[in-house]
């Protein structure tokens, strides 16, 4: 068995097990989950940072072979990434209550932001996790790329959601840093588009 298999079979099959056995045995001890709603939401973040990331960074740093070989492993990490926010969803709406529709919209009233945003980047990671096989790509076809694009604005509702949920800016600073090196991507590409135009050759 080589190396991506086992990744393959690790993402897509041991880690959510994993998951879902840790929440029921802390559900079974009588155990806070909070930690765990934290800790899962954490590493969905830190997954998608990754997955986004590693594209200009490959572009930017194309002498650097690592980041080639990290990139092919991104649908892998977006199913992990997917499994992870899956587990965050479930366990935050257990720990709120929010299977309650009057709890629901009692937080909706107060934390509205948090738990819209929070929504939306569920149902966003939610699409690009079902469709993040060989079956999808093969009945989407080309719409398969243009239905990834929602990626972007469910990275931007994931960092306000972090934000609102931690009090903190830092997932803001995330995403600037990540739409500066999304543009640097484009100038790069579009510079190699057009001396490869002007002169027929790669740069």
């Amino acid at each position: 068995m080589n190396f991506r298999k086992i990744i393959h079979l690790l993402f897509y099959y041991v880690v959510p097990a994993f998951l879902l056995g840790s929440v029921l045995y802390q559900l079974s001890v009588g155990s806070d989950i909070y930690h765990l709603v934290v800790e899962y939401g954490g590493n969905a973040f830190l997954l998608v940072v990754f997955l986004l990331f590693i594209k200009p960074i490959s572009v930017l740093f194309s002498k650097v072979s690592f980041f080639r070989t990290l990139l092919s492993y991104r649908r892998e990490v977006g199913v992990l990434a997917f499994w992870f926010a899956v587990f965050h969803s479930v366990s935050l709406f257990y720990y709120l209550n929010l299977f309650s529709v009057q709890t629901f919209f009692e937080l909706l009233q107060s934390s509205a932001l948090f738990l819209t945003t929070g929504l939306l980047a569920f149902l966003g990671m939610f699409v690009l996790g079902i469709t993040s096989n060989r079956l999808a790509t093969l009945k989407l076809g080309k719409n398969w790329k243009k239905l990834q694009y929602i990626v972007y604005p469910t990275f931007a509702f994931i960092c306000i959601h972090k934000a609102q949920a931690e009090g903190e800016y830092g997932s803001y600073v995330v995403l600037a840093v990540y739409t500066v090196l999304k543009l640097l991507q484009y100038l790069k590409m579009n510079k190699l588009l057009f001396w490869r135009q002007k002169t027929g050759k790669a740069l």
